[in-house]
């Protein structure tokens, strides 16, 4: 049974969980079992299409077409691996989204109950309330009862395998000293084999561990609150690389000193002309240049930050996958938590060095000052006619104040 298309409000309304703090946990009830309705169909759709990839039956047309061809096997051996890794990042999503699925029904089920009984035991003057009770259960036993049938999909043959080899290269290729690799860890692409059109063609998701395999792998925690992370600063140092090369139109250096040396071929450049409105303009748009470019100073030096400490993280998260790993021989044993683990340290690496090559490409855009510098004079002549002459005498004596040189009383003031 699917939920009304027309219901007019959906779960978790204010206004009814301010009604009653049972009917607010019904709300919240309703609510999380919704999202966990669609977050496990969302990724059993994605695990469907990505185990087709994985399949392979899928292949031996091309196998066997290729079994000659050397080159044409790598490159499909590399796309079946790093298919076979993708289903086995979404699939994981999805074992992890019907736990939840069974959880929230299972919690909207008690909430549920709760509402009923606490419309039981209704005193007189809360008997008004009824009806907004029954509307809400109406909803919640539509959410409840949502068809979402748990779908099982057979694992490619040998992914037990896969992973372990794959994390096996990590360990083995992992730097123990110097800086780490910004390369791409599976380049491809399917329309062309020069290495310059190359993207990179391990794309895997992090899995969050249960609270209990949390606590007991406290790196692999960190590991997963590490990756969101860096995607927010890659893209909060992106777009102010953006605004950086859109300013570059505006501060045009180039173009203001074609305009001052025409006026001074015309012998035109007398305090009072055009130059002087157009060197104020100009000193306001690097003035505007420089913020961006300040900001974007401050994205990189964030992110740059984050992502050494990430290093440290994947370093000590891939240590301790490795022990479990040597600890748990057995494939049954700790199966879900150990393939967790191996996907986290493979999706984290792959977000390392993209972080990498981001920075590089940043700092690049950073030294390329499109200012000449003229940024950075504009901002010290301003800081030096509208803030030192006017407050320095008012900071030397609040230094005063504070190193005690200077003793403040009733009738002090500050000039």
């Amino acid at each position: 049974m699917q939920p009304s298309k027309n219901r007019d409000t959906p779960a978790p309304s204010e206004p009814y969980a301010a009604l009653h703090p049972t009917l607010a946990k019904l709300e919240s009830a309703m609510a999380k079992c919704q999202h966990a309705h669609s977050e496990y169909k969302r990724w059993a759709r994605s695990a469907g299409f990505n185990g087709k990839n994985a399949d392979p039956t899928t292949w031996t047309a091309r196998v066997e077409a290729a079994r000659s061809d050397s080159a044409e096997l790598a490159r499909i051996r590399l796309q079946f691996i790093e298919a076979s890794l993708k289903f086995n990042s979404d699939h994981l999503l999805q074992c992890i989204a019907w736990g939840l699925v069974m959880d929230g029904r299972g919690k909207l089920s008690d909430a549920i109950c709760d509402a009923m009984l606490a419309m039981d035991n209704f005193a007189k003057h809360e008997q008004w309330l009824v009806p907004f009770f029954q509307l809400r259960l109406l909803l919640a036993a539509e959410i409840h009862r949502e068809d979402v049938e748990e779908k099982n999909f057979d694992s490619p043959e040998g992914l037990g395998e896969i992973l372990e080899t794959s994390f096996k290269d990590l360990v083995l290729q992992f730097p123990r000293r110097g800086s780490y690799p910004s390369d791409m860890v599976a380049p491809f692409n399917e329309h062309s084999r020069h290495p310059d059109a190359a993207k990179e063609h391990r794309t895997l998701r992090i899995v969050a561990l249960s609270e209990d395999e949390a606590r007991n792998h406290k790196a692999s925690a960190r590991l997963v609150a590490l990756v969101p992370k860096l995607e927010v600063l890659v893209e909060t140092a992106l777009q102010a690389e953006k605004a950086v090369r859109e300013s570059n139109g505006h501060v045009n250096e180039r173009q203001h000193a074609a305009r001052l040396m025409k006026a001074v071929v015309a012998q035109t450049v007398r305090i009072g002309d055009n130059v002087e409105e157009q060197l104020e303009a100009q000193n306001k748009r690097r003035l505007d240049y420089e913020n961006v470019r300040q900001l974007l100073t401050i994205a990189v030096k964030e992110l740059k930050a984050e992502v050494e400490e990430g290093i440290v993280v994947l370093t000590a998260s891939i240590a301790e996958t490795d022990s479990f790993l040597r600890c748990h021989r057995d494939p049954k044993q700790a199966a879900l938590a150990l393939s967790v683990m191996i996907n986290n340290c493979l999706a984290a690496d792959v977000k390392v060095r993209e972080v990498l090559r981001h920075l590089r490409s940043l700092s690049a855009t950073l030294e390329k000052d499109l200012s000449r510098e003229a940024g950075a004079v504009a901002v010290k002549a301003e800081y030096d006619r509208l803030v030192a002459g006017q407050y320095r005498s008012s900071a030397d004596y609040r230094r005063g104040v504070l190193n005690g040189t200077i003793q403040t009383g009733m009738l002090d003031y500050e000039p």
